[in-house]
């Protein structure tokens, strides 16, 4: 069972429907989540949706989403007059409309290059959340996820072979049992609260305020993030979207709804600006509250996404670490399930997603220290500006914004080992295809790129579980890749370098169990 009907868990669903494993999605809403949430997904999350089928889809949706940006910062520039954009990174000035989409940023610094990167070809792709939520609960649907909505976990209990949850729905209340919970219902966990995972942290500091907004006089606030005496404002980064943060400590208010006069009460103060908000159809609060769990497991009962770590939301990175939290737990659950996990596997969720999340906790908390607007926080701004001019400060900060710089401990000490394989073609010509669109059945992946048929003999009695493939590939870095069904390279063997069975099969059976084991 899932608890949570967002991305996070549409994507879990969708990664344990492809791995032939019943799944049941209970949510509280009725409704889709009408509030503005992130309006873009990072290299590595967009590449676990590709995995699952969906790159062509994303990237027809990002087109219509370009198309929106496109018109709304073209809107925003005819009514301005002469008035120009200037880039942050060149302090060059270009005609009106500049932009056809929000720059990447760091604590608001919009100078991060993503052509900087380590890997430059690992983009970005823009596509609001809204629209990838029903992306997800589409092909959840398609795969054969049942996914309910108005049911509400109002209990939890479990012992070594099951969880008994119990669901308050239209009808009435009844129990559930499954053999595993996943709790992906936000930072506001109910499975996290009545299965007692602790969850420590730091409490708010500032409160943000967003929200999805018509404006009588758009063209008096420039576009992208600006720091002022009072504090932050962002204007278009996502479609129509109006930001605030003011460093006076979290709204006292918290609970009550966001309403349009507050929205412009704080961003007259910020900008210094009378602007008109005329119509607000979502808004939200948010605050830079930091909290992670120590385990993302209990027994039966996993957390993943927000439900298992919690930060500002800056960069839309939230989104994109769930994501990738459900990619890795998704086929880890579905071989313990299908009973042929190795011992250790489900607890190799925690050992190589907490990490990930508590770098995200540290950078998130750094940006929002670096956003204050008294003159000490302004000077060290500054001074981090100019840090991002330095070739290999900027990589390291670009890296870190896209999530490039995940890679697991598999105690491997080969590079490649550890990180999440980039997508590629595979072959010529007609024959071609990308590594992409091979993944199905959960399984994983052995690579031969150089031809060498031992490599493939060594592995034979795994194939129900790994899919054994010989092809050609434009890199010549590595002869062979063993790639899990998250796309994390487990095991790599150096161009030329002679096949040491032994060390491949280990890596085969640490990852998916023993070949004598049911399938």
């Amino acid at each position: 069972m899932v608890a949570g009907g967002g991305p996070v868990g549409l994507m879990l669903a969708c990664e344990l429907r492809r791995s032939g494993v019943e799944v049941l999605v209970l949510e509280e809403r009725t409704e889709p989540y009408p509030l503005p949430r992130a309006g873009s997904m990072g290299p590595l999350a967009f590449e676990a949706l590709e995995r699952l089928g969906l790159r062509d889809e994303l990237l027809a949706a990002e087109q219509d989403t370009l198309a929106e940006y496109a018109r709304m910062f073209a809107d925003w520039a005819a009514k301005s007059g002469p008035q120009r954009d200037t880039d942050a990174e060149t302090g060059a000035a270009d005609p009106p409309p500049a932009r056809k989409a929000p720059k990447e940023h760091f604590a608001g610094l919009e100078r991060i290059d993503p052509s900087r990167r380590t890997d430059p070809d690992r983009r970005r792709v823009r596509v609001e959340q809204p629209v990838l939520e029903e992306i997800l609960n589409r092909h959840a649907l398609r795969l054969g996820a049942v996914v309910r909505g108005g049911h509400q976990i109002t209990g939890v209990r479990q012992d070594e072979e099951r969880v008994a949850v119990e669901v308050r729905t239209p009808e009435g209340t009844h129990e559930v049992v499954t053999r595993y919970l996943v709790g992906c219902d936000g930072a506001d966990s109910t499975v996290r609260r009545l299965t007692g995972f602790d969850f420590p942290g730091t409490e708010p500091t500032v409160t943000g305020r967003m929200a999805v907004v018509e404006m009588a006089d758009a063209e008096k606030l420039a576009p992208g993030f600006h720091s002022t005496p009072t504090g932050i404002y962002v204007h278009g980064l996502g479609l129509n979207r109006l930001s605030t943060v003011e460093f006076d400590g979290p709204p006292a208010d918290g609970a009550e709804p966001l309403t349009r006069q507050e929205l412009q009460s704080s961003i007259r103060r910020v900008s210094g600006t009378e602007v008109t908000l005329t119509r607000m159809s979502s808004g939200a609060r948010w605050t830079d509250t930091a909290r992670q769990a120590p385990a993302y497991r209990l027994g039966r009962v996993l957390l993943a996404g927000d439900a298992a770590h919690v930060y500002a939301p800056v960069g839309g990175q939230g989104l994109n670490v769930g994501l990738v939290d459900a990619a890795n737990l998704g086929w880890k659950l579905a071989a313990q399930i299908h009973r042929h996990a190795p011992h250790h596997l489900l607890d190799s969720y925690t050992a190589e997603r907490h990490p990930v999340a508590a770098r995200l906790l540290q950078n998130t908390r750094a940006q929002i220290a670096l956003m204050r607007p008294d003159p000490q926080t302004t000077a060290l701004r500054e001074m981090f500006d100019e840090l991002l001019g330095i070739d290999e400060v900027h990589r390291g900060i670009a890296d870190l914004m896209a999530g490039m710089d995940v890679r697991y401990d598999l105690g491997d000490d080969h590079p490649l080992v550890g990180t999440l394989c980039a997508d590629m073609k595979l072959g010529d010509g007609a024959e071609a295809t990308r590594l992409s669109e091979l993944w199905a059945g959960g399984r994983g992946l052995l690579l031969d790129l150089a031809g060498r048929p031992e490599i493939r003999r060594a592995a034979q009695t795994w194939e129900r579980r790994v899919r054994l493939l010989s092809a050609g590939a434009e890199r010549d870095d590595v002869d062979a890749l063993l790639i899990r069904p998250d796309g994390c390279v487990a095991w790599a063997l150096p161009p030329g370098a002679p096949l040491d069975e032994e060390r491949l099969t280990g890596a085969l059976g640490a990852w998916f169990g023993s070949p004598r084991t049911r399938a």
